[in-house]
């Protein structure tokens, strides 16, 4: 497996999942897939007319998207960049200071899942911010191999960030 890359401008992380690319790239390129493993409600938008896309339909490049994550108060929107179902890629904004891309190969009947992270040019960004995403994601990409593998979702839901707080 490749050795992970880090740096205050970008990073990849990568894990293998015993699934055919087909059936990885469900869960991250529709919005009923990105709830299984990543969030709370997730929704895509045409460019063209601002339509809501149906939950198992791809996103395609220029739509919109509106994500809720589950047991925090935090939305997101932002635009795909590309989204090829042939390639089996995907790449979208992620905030306003950087871009995600997450592709995915078949290697030996299993997927090999490659997410990187890129502080969008010319934009300043917090170094915080991204050592955080850097676990973020590395705990999610691994909570997507637990889903699509053993349809066990590792995320808390009887409780909130904010209520495990106050614990």
């Amino acid at each position: 497996m490749p050795t992970p890359q880090f740096t205050w401008e970008k990073f990849s992380r990568s894990i293998m999942i015993n699934k055919k690319p087909e059936e990885v790239f469900l869960y991250i390129a529709t919005a009923k897939g990105l709830t299984k493993w990543l969030l709370e409600a997730a929704s895509f938008f045409t460019l063209a007319n601002e339509t809501q896309l149906l939950n198992l339909t791809f996103a395609n490049e220029l739509d919109s998207y509106h994500w809720v994550w589950k047991g925090k108060n935090y939305e997101l929107q932002g635009q795909v960049q590309d989204c090829d179902v042939f390639k089996k890629r995907i790449a979208f904004t992620f905030g306003e200071e950087c871009n995600v891309e997450i592709a995915l190969t078949e290697h030996e009947g299993s997927t090999l899942l490659k997410l990187t992270q890129q502080a969008t040019p010319g934009k300043t960004y917090d170094q915080m911010r991204q050592v955080n995403s850097y676990a973020y994601w590395t705990f999610f990409l691994t909570n997507l191999k637990s889903v699509v593998e053993h349809e066990i979702d590792l995320r808390e839901d009887k409780f909130t960030v904010e209520g495990l707080l106050n614990v």
